[in-house]
């Protein structure tokens, strides 16, 4: 969990197969157990996760109420510097078999899984 700590800036989205245009900065900042996502100068929206390494791809869990119910079920990679993480909803609860197992996104949910529906891409932040 180590290399997710620390700060990441949106470099790359991708929603539903397209490549996308983002207007506000995202940024993602990682403190232990927590993500705390903020876009241009919206409120920051803290969300748990857990992640699990030893999945192909690694599974990342983002845990959307107090009560561990509410589970969106992605996956993330840590390459050259980038962390990229894939969504197969727009953050919403799923089922876990509704994890994404590709890097891809997809329009139409007939072919989600194995691709996903958003897709960002971060750098960390210096």
């Amino acid at each position: 969990m180590a290399e997710l700590q620390g700060r990441w800036e949106l470099v790359a989205f991708e929603e539903k197969g397209d490549k996308g245009d983002f207007d506000e900065q995202l940024v993602v900042t990682v403190k232990d157990d927590e993500m705390t996502f903020r876009r241009g100068t919206d409120d920051p929206i803290p969300v748990r996760f857990k992640i699990d390494p030893s999945k192909t791809p690694a599974y990342l869990d983002l845990i959307l109420d107090a009560d561990k119910k509410e589970v969106c079920h992605a996956i993330y990679r840590i390459e050259k510097g980038e962390l990229t993480i894939c969504v197969g909803t727009n953050f919403s609860p799923n089922k876990s078999s509704q994890r994404p197992q590709e890097f891809a996104t997809v329009l139409g949910s007939e072919k989600r899984p194995p691709k996903g529906k958003l897709m960002f891409t971060f750098k960390r932040a210096k």
